[in-house]
């Protein structure tokens, strides 16, 4: 049934980052994130333009003005169990992504490549409230938890 292989959820667009949860300084400090850092992260711009065709899905993230501090293009297949590698400021990731049970939210399971006990468990969705508002939760294997809540600017052109 072809059916079953259809997303239920296009998070196609390009995502800007409006606030993360007050657990922000918690969540830095338990990555080892240094104060100066902490107290700096909340107020860099961060963008991510999704690109979803089926189960692929591109992301590319952009963290200060014009990339500054990042600029990262990844693609997964969501559901495929194939690895996907990308950066961040602490160094290469490694993740698998699966949609949940009725295919509103994308799960993704990550680790770094240097120290495999450092794990993330991701989930992306969309608000109950408006599908131009995108939620990522992110819960590391201390038990951290960030919450980013991001806002649509403009649908990706098809």
């Amino acid at each position: 049934n072809d059916e079953d292989d259809k997303p239920g959820i296009d998070f196609s667009g390009s995502w800007t980052l409006k606030s993360s949860s007050k657990s922000i300084d918690e969540y830095y400090k338990s990555e080892g994130w240094s104060y100066m850092m902490r107290k700096f992260a909340p107020m860099i711009a961060m963008k991510q333009i999704v690109k979803q065709e089926g189960n692929k899905l591109t992301i590319q993230v952009i963290v200060g003005p014009g990339g500054k501090f990042a600029n990262e293009t990844s693609t997964a297949i969501i559901g495929s169990g194939e690895e996907t590698e990308y950066k961040d400021k602490d160094g290469l990731c490694r993740a698998t992504s699966e949609w949940n049970e009725d295919k509103t939210a994308i799960i993704g399971k990550a680790y770094r490549v240097d120290d495999k006990k450092r794990t993330y468990e991701s989930i992306r969705q969309l608000s109950t409230t408006s599908d131009k508002k995108m939620i990522i939760t992110t819960t590391n294997n201390l038990g951290k938890t960030l919450v980013q809540n991001f806002e649509l600017d403009a649908p990706e052109k098809k």
